[in-house]
């Protein structure tokens, strides 16, 4: 049984810390192929993530399994 393991990355215009990120995730996520990294700048995220995370600090990391956000983080 395969589980929907989802990484959201979000990102804005112009954040170099989102730059350095996103290279980081790319490398450490290169080797696993059960979790998908969807890298997006924030005015493109789902609603649902807008409607429960805080999102004033970029880079965000969502981590979100089988539909469900479990963690978060910014910075």
């Amino acid at each position: 049984m395969q589980t929907n393991k989802i990484i959201y990355l979000i990102t804005t215009k112009g954040c170099e810390a989102c730059h350095i990120m996103t290279n980081i995730m790319l490398t450490v996520l290169d080797e696993l192929n059960s979790v998908t990294l969807i890298v997006r700048d924030v005015s493109e995220i789902p609603m649902f993530i807008q409607a429960k995370v805080s999102l004033h600090d970029f880079p965000t990391l969502v981590f979100i399994k089988e539909d469900v956000i479990k963690y978060h983080a910014s910075g």
